[in-house]
């Protein structure tokens, strides 16, 4: 038994076994190791495509919620001028109420104050003359 084959054996044999892998390099391999290639390629793109989008989106979004936080701050600042209107409103109208009010309870202070020296008067009056009549009732009997 050789351990070392045969030069032209081995020579015939290796002969079908090259041309096999040409034509499959040709054939296959290398149309598969292309579409690979691109699809990598594609893929690669496709991402760095969505990581910009993802980007752009993030951007977007911060843009909006600064926008947001601007309105919601300035709607504070219109509620708190408005809430100040009304508080100076408020005090004027009341302040207003309160002016009213002085000069009614000060006319009816008045009237009152009149209306008891009215009374008073009438009552003396009515008074010496019940008085008179009592004397006299009284002394002559």
């Amino acid at each position: 038994m050789d351990i070392i084959p045969d030069l032209w054996p081995a020579i015939a044999l290796t002969l079908p076994f090259a041309f096999a892998y040409i034509c499959l390099r040709v054939i296959l391999f290398t149309p598969l190791h292309n579409f690979l290639e691109e699809r990598d390629g594609i893929s690669a793109k496709a991402l760095s495509d969505a990581e910009e989008m993802h980007q752009a989106a993030a951007d977007k979004m911060q843009q909006l919620n600064d926008k947001l936080a601007a309105a919601r701050s300035e709607a504070g600042e219109l509620r708190n001028a408005a809430r100040a209107r009304a508080h100076v409103e408020e005090t004027e109208i009341l302040g207003a109420a309160r002016a009213e009010s002085d000069k009614k309870v000060e006319a009816a202070v008045a009237k009152i104050s009149d209306e008891k020296k009215v009374a008073a008067t009438t009552l003396r009056g009515t008074a010496k003359v019940l008085s008179g009549e009592i004397a006299s009732q009284i002394l002559s009997a």
